[in-house]
């Protein structure tokens, strides 16, 4: 996590995730196609040593819209 503008409420400006994504499965609703226009591997080949990175960026916040300071004391 990246921390910067909302600091002083603990709050990130970007979030970064890693992962292998051998262990990783889409969920059905989400498609999407690569191709870096390399020869074709095999199932096994595609599975090994595959990496994957996801990084989100928030450029506002909505903080404590409509509940009471007291809310949170």
């Amino acid at each position: 996590m990246s921390y910067g503008k909302y600091i002083a409420y603990g709050l990130p400006d970007k979030v970064i995730f890693s992962f292998n994504t051998k262990d990783y499965k889409l969920p059905k609703g989400v498609t999407f196609d690569f191709e870096d226009g390399s020869t074709k591997k095999t199932p096994e080949e595609k599975l090994q040593h595959q990496k994957g990175k996801v990084e989100i960026a928030i450029g506002s916040y909505t903080i404590n819209k409509g509940i009471s300071d007291a809310v949170f004391k």
